[in-house]
């Protein structure tokens, strides 16, 4: 049988983690509010082309990050489940 001590030491350590996944969840999903809109541009030709490209791949990196934090926090949340299974 597996012993797991200091089980208290990694739940806290992952409450932890959990907690700065919010924070961090929470400042990308406010960047990607704020991000600039393509209509509010005012650039014209090549400019335009390349400003509206710039924020599809800004839209895009920062769905991603959302995606992967909510991945992040979700196995936490699964380890910090089976940490007290075991405790």
């Amino acid at each position: 049988m597996v012993e797991f001590g200091g089980t208290a030491a990694v739940s806290g350590d992952l409450e932890q983690a959990r907690e700065q996944l919010h924070a961090i969840s929470r400042r990308v999903a406010e960047a990607a509010y704020a991000a600039p809109r393509p209509e509010a541009s005012g650039w014209h030709g090549l400019a335009a082309w390349a400003y509206q490209r710039s924020l599809e791949q800004l839209a895009r990196e920062l769905e991603v990050a959302q995606q992967l934090l909510r991945s992040a926090t979700d196995l936490t949340d699964a380890a910090l489940y089976e940490v007290g299974e075991h405790a």
